[in-house]
């Protein structure tokens, strides 16, 4: 991480909207920016479901920002998303990932010990998106 990082929090207000939380806060916009750059579609089922990746990849283009997503790995010196998979059954999860720590709007609270809270949220990492330029 070589720029400061300004993280406005956001605490998740339904089941499904992790993904508007942390992508709000990845591009410093607000929730509801968000929740309108989403297609019709995702925003029919985000507040239950969450939506797909490639649904928040979208919204972030309209709102000016190309994201990245890698599979299964993430660089821990970049601030991103990274999307959950839970271990014990189909429940998908993101937190902001600060470089050396994380931000979970479930719960508003930040994790040092990555290793720990995924052990013990049972989750694994399904991938890492993050901001890879913005566009003018």
């Amino acid at each position: 991480m070589t720029e400061p990082f300004v993280l406005e929090p956001c605490v998740m207000k339904s089941v499904g909207d992790c993904g508007i939380c942390c992508l709000k806060m990845l591009l410093g916009v607000s929730y509801d920016a968000v929740f309108g750059a989403l297609s019709a579609k995702a925003r029919k089922v985000v507040m239950a479901d969450g939506a797909e990746v490639i649904q928040y990849c979208n919204a972030a283009r309209k709102l000016g920002f190309e994201l990245t997503y890698h599979d299964e790995d993430y660089d821990p010196d970049r601030i991103g998303i990274l999307v959950l998979d839970r271990t014990v059954n189909e429940d998908r999860h993101m937190v902001v990932w600060l470089g050396q720590a994380l931000y979970n709007p479930a719960d508003g609270l930040i994790y040092a010990d990555l290793e720990t809270y995924l052990v013990k949220a049972h989750y694994r990492i399904e991938g890492f998106l993050f901001i890879s330029r913005r566009i003018v």
